[in-house]
């Protein structure tokens, strides 16, 4: 299959946003082994899984570049919704590592039983009947089910949720760094947010592409700098503010 432009462009942006976003995980990784805070490190997991649905397609891309032809449904669907439920989990530890510690076990079990009863459906349709998952459109582009849908507002939902949450919290504080971190984290959820939502609602032109790619990157930079926030970042806005 020959490629058109516009799918061209897509796998490009798209490498870049999976490249980048996996250095700001690492990066938060990273930051967990020096202050053994393990915020740093389910947040850094979070994002990890935040782009998964992005591997299946650059995956794809990347095949079908070079060879003509693209990956099984199977793998796709793998390779896209793997990650999902560790993320949920990731960042529900989180979450209740900073608020709710008290509920954290019950938040965490409710969380886990999601996960594998997702795992479970998932992985008997994938074996069954991947139709029931999503349907390949061409080598690189799918188009999930309902239920798969639905699945995804839910995690979207939740995220969005708890990150504005986690972000008003922050912003009550005295501190003017954590007033700032408060402020990032919920732009980079909206950012996220609004990418995703955006990149299933309109159709698709090169122009509204880079766009869409262009808010999904933000959201990844947002997020590192509301944790590890670089000395010029802290320098220009707190001293501006």
């Amino acid at each position: 299959m020959t490629l058109a432009l516009i799918d061209i462009i897509n796998g490009i942006l798209l490498l870049i946003i999976i490249t980048i976003s996996i250095c700001v995980a690492v990066r938060l990784i990273s930051c967990y082994f020096k202050k053994k805070e393990r915020v740093y490190l389910y947040s850094g997991i979070t994002w990890i899984a935040l782009v998964s649905p992005w591997y299946a397609h650059c995956t794809a891309f990347i095949v079908t570049l070079f060879t003509g032809k693209g990956i099984s449904a199977e793998l796709y669907f793998t390779l896209g919704n793997i990650l999902i439920p560790i993320g949920l989990i990731a960042w529900t530890t989180a979450f209740t590592e900073l608020f709710y510690k008290k509920l954290q076990k019950i938040v965490l079990c409710i969380t886990i039983f999601y996960a594998i009863l997702f795992y479970i459906l998932f992985f008997i349709a994938l074996s069954t009947n991947p139709n029931l998952i999503g349907e390949l459109q061409g080598d690189i582009e799918v188009q999930y089910s309902r239920v798969v849908i639905i699945y995804y507002l839910t995690l979207l939902t939740t995220i969005l949720i708890t990150g504005v949450f986690f972000g008003l919290r922050s912003m009550k504080s005295d501190n003017p760094e954590i007033k700032l971190r408060g402020i990032l984290i919920i732009v980079a959820f909206i950012s996220y947010v609004i990418g995703i939502a955006v990149d299933a609602i309109i159709e698709h032109t090169i122009l509204t592409l880079i766009f869409i790619r262009l808010v999904e990157l933000s959201s990844a930079i947002e997020f590192y700098t509301a944790f590890i926030m670089p000395n010029i970042i802290k320098k220009h806005l707190l001293n501006n503010k």
